[in-house]
């Protein structure tokens, strides 16, 4: 018969506790071309069942018209959070031999074709679940020359050129490093006391406390990222920008001092300036008083001097220290209405209307005299 569909695969079925018995529909030959895969969705581990003792394979009686059949699990039936997937896996041989002039049926043709179509179907799923790159790609090499302990821990990666490498190994976050807690081969995890980042070399269970750096254990983790020194990096430069920024604004302060002292300078100047003005204006005015005052004292001591010369002039005019007013002084108080007092001046009237003598006293030594 002809090979009428490309499905090479049944499933996958989910466990519902209620089935062990899945059928597929697939054209194989005998039990052990069938294959049972069971998936556990908690973990996405994979587990291939071997034949009659996980599984038992029922062939349709006629796999040209009625291809398939069904498995059956000896465990029971699948439990919820497993799945059973079914397919083929034919093995790549020729068996069918065919003689020289020797006779043949029609179904061998058939049955042989089939195999190879059968193969070329596996083949097919087989490249259709495979990574590939694309009909434009190109890509020197794919060929892997490490050998195992070279490639051991590593992974698959592109060099610059886009070409395959051998590269560092990479890990599965575990959280925060715990005791009491057994770690495999490039297990990471975070040291909760200080942040660092370390990668596990050694499967072990783990023991102590943090940090992991003074752990009796160290020597089966190696740091990738120093958490504590880029702190500690991070915290002094956070004080140095502190120092920088009080520093500046110490600065700033200054400068603003600075001006401060530099207008009260220009204040004091000014003021300096209008003092010094005012105490030129006042020492003239001071030499101005002074030669006034001398002045004035130059004048009082000539009106001085002039009183005293006009005293002594009277007093000689009319003999003895008397002074004639009239040639007949016979009338009482000629004389003194002859004077006219000022002030710190007295007059007294001595023989009034006969040979009159009068007495004049002063503060000073200077006289008011008045002439008839």
């Amino acid at each position: 018969m002809t090979i009428s569909s490309t499905i090479r695969k049944a499933g996958p079925y989910p466990g519902t506790a209620n089935a062990a018995t899945f059928p597929f529909s697939f054209k194989v030959f005998e039990a052990a071309d069938v294959v049972v895969i069971i998936l556990e969705a908690s973990t996405s581990i994979e587990t291939t069942l071997a034949l009659s003792t996980d599984y038992t394979v029922i062939l349709n009686q006629d796999q040209n018209s009625n291809p398939g059949g069904n498995i059956t699990l000896t465990a029971g039936n699948l439990v919820i959070g497993k799945s059973v997937t079914i397919t083929s896996n034919l093995q790549p041989l020729q068996g069918t031999d065919l003689t020289n002039q020797g006779g043949f049926y029609p179904e061998v043709i058939n049955d042989a074709l089939d195999k190879a179509v059968i193969l070329a179907q596996q083949q097919k799923s087989d490249l259709e679940r495979s990574i590939k790159f694309s009909i434009t790609n190109t890509i020197g090499s794919l060929e892997i020359s490490e050998n195992a302990a070279a490639r051991a821990n590593k992974v698959l990666a592109f060099d610059a050129q886009g070409e395959f490498q051998v590269a560092q190994e990479l890990g599965v976050f575990r959280g925060d490093w715990s005791a009491g807690v057994t770690y495999g081969i490039r297990d990471i995890v975070k040291d909760a006391s200080n942040s660092n980042i370390y990668i596990n070399q050694a499967t072990h269970t783990s023991s102590g406390t943090t940090p992991l750096s003074s752990n009796a254990q160290i020597t089966n983790w190696a740091l990738i990222v120093d958490a504590a020194a880029a702190g500690a990096s991070a915290a002094a430069a956070a004080a140095s920008a502190l120092a920088a920024s009080g520093s500046a604004t110490d600065a700033n302060d200054a400068a603003g001092l600075s001006v401060s002292y530099r207008d009260s300078a220009q204040q004091a100047q000014l003021s300096a300036e209008d003092h010094r003005d005012d105490a030129l204006q006042a020492k003239n005015d001071a030499e101005t008083a002074e030669t006034n005052a001398q002045a004035s004292e130059t004048a009082a001591g000539t009106a001085r001097d002039q009183a005293v010369a006009a005293a002594n002039s009277a007093a000689a005019t009319s003999g003895g220290g008397t002074v004639k007013v009239t040639t007949n002084d016979t009338n009482a108080n000629t004389l003194q209405q002859k004077i006219i007092s000022g002030v710190g001046i007295s007059v007294n009237v001595k023989n009034a209307g006969g040979d009159e003598l009068l007495e004049i006293n002063s503060d000073a030594i200077v006289y008011a005299i008045a002439l008839g």
